[in-house]
């Protein structure tokens, strides 16, 4: 009976030992002296140190950073006093053998009928750096949803509102405690409500939406733009959905200005009687209006593949034009010749300033030309005809003046001063002719 139970006794032991070993948790008994008296494989590998070079010869305080070994002590002395006086659970910082710190989830119980205690420590700090990474990643969000300039809010599947951001409190002007729980007919109205509730619908079923729409807050027309995507829980179901809302109601207004604004300089553009251009720096046109292509007699398609240089009589001019304009930044009646497509050269004033980019860097010319050639034309003919005029005058054989209407000299012809001796500077007026011709007339 006696060699029976030893025999038990045996393969209770040798069933212990396989489990302590192979339990896939670090194991170690404590002596009462803190001493390791035996470890397993797993805190072997946990540790960094050999079987050989821990069991009784270590202490547990050398595995457990100095912050943490008073309390740890404390532990140790009240369970060998009262087992139920300290706690079987806790959490304490592990150093292995290259000083590397981990996060270790302790479970520890007294051997009964001995001083010993047995514990099992398991590596949480994948799991804590985890937590501690989403943490930071939640603070990061609650941030966001706390200071964003948009309205973010979350509705639930019924379509209520269940979180909002101080955005869309200012937005409606209530606190969120007035906000939560509504839905948006309550908030936009009945008409604007039946839409956005069929947009959260599709939500719901699994779409991510985004959209601009103009829907009514406080009383006045609000634009904005809003991207909706579902919520689902750890399964995968969908509980409900998020939304961003921005308000773009002035970019809506300042995009509607432009566009009246670009409108109207199209009808200007387009409606001018002067040639209007635009170049790049290197001369091909960007953009032309009617009264460009009529003048010169080319179509659009053409003109896309036109240098400008081309139309110049005077390739100097053109040198010249861009020396002017890139230094003062603009030219003002700038007389030039120009060549049509059909060869006819015309004469020009052209008007023109830079085009910048935002950085300042030169993107070419915009300018007016406007063809005065039928005026240099009339010019010349009536400086023919004063020449002729007054060749005429000054051949005929009687005294001739004209003056204005005040009457100041302006021509005395030669038979004039060989009559009367006195030339115009004499006599620059008529007074002054009548003074000199009859003095005793004063």
């Amino acid at each position: 009976m006696r060699k029976r139970t030893a025999r038990d006794l045996k393969d209770v032991g040798v069933k212990y030992q396989a489990i302590f070993e192979n339990t896939g948790t670090a194991m170690v008994i404590i002596e009462e002296d803190m001493t390791l008296s035996l470890v397993n494989a797993e805190f072997e590998r946990l540790s960094g140190y050999t079987k050989k070079e821990i069991e009784g010869k270590k202490g547990w305080t050398e595995f457990v950073v100095q912050e943490d070994i008073e309390r740890m002590k404390g532990y140790h002395g009240s369970r060998r006093v009262d087992p139920r006086s300290a706690p079987g659970n806790y959490e304490f910082r592990f150093i292995d053998r290259n000083g590397d710190i981990k996060a270790i989830f302790l479970t520890t119980a007294m051997i009964p009928g001995t001083k010993k205690s047995v514990a099992s420590l398991l590596d949480i700090t994948d799991r804590k750096q985890a937590e501690q990474a989403l943490r930071e990643s939640e603070e990061r969000l609650r941030v966001i949803f706390e200071t964003a300039q948009d309205s973010i809010f979350i509705k639930d599947r019924t379509l209520k509102y269940t979180q909002v951001n101080p955005a869309m409190e200012r937005l409606f002007g209530l606190p969120a405690s007035k906000l939560i729980g509504r839905t948006d007919e309550e908030l936009f109205g009945k008409e604007a409500g039946v839409h956005i509730r069929e947009v959260d619908s599709r939500v719901i079923d699994g779409e991510i939406i985004e959209e601009e729409h103009t829907k009514p807050v406080k009383g006045f027309p609000t634009a904005f733009h809003v991207i909706k995507v579902p919520i689902q829980d750890t399964s995968g179901e969908i509980i409900g959905l998020c939304g961003i809302a921005r308000d773009v109601t002035e970019r809506r207004r300042a995009e509607e200005a432009l566009r009246e604004s670009e409108e109207k300089y199209r009808t200007l553009f387009e409606g001018s009687r002067d040639a209007i251009y635009i170049t790049s720096q290197e001369g091909r046109l960007v953009d032309v209006n009617q009264s460009y292509l009529d003048l010169f007699g080319y179509t659009r398609e053409e003109l896309r593949e036109l240098d400008v240089r081309e139309t110049y009589v005077n390739p100097n001019d053109r040198l010249r034009f861009r020396q002017v304009i890139e230094q003062e930044g603009s030219v003002r009646d700038f007389e030039l010749k120009l060549r049509k497509k059909d060869g006819t050269e015309m004469e020009c004033l052209l008007t023109a300033t830079v085009r910048r980019a935002n950085d300042g860097s030169l993107l070419g010319y915009q300018g007016i030309i406007r063809d005065i050639t039928e005026h240099k034309r009339a010019e010349e003919l009536l400086q023919k005809e004063r020449e002729t005029f007054f060749s005429i005058l000054n051949k005929a054989p009687y005294g001739v003046i004209l003056m204005d209407k005040e009457g100041n000299y302006l021509y005395i012809n030669p038979e004039f001063t060989s009559i009367t001796g006195y030339t115009l500077e004499d006599v620059p007026t008529g007074r002054d002719w009548f003074h000199k011709a009859y003095p005793d007339q004063e």
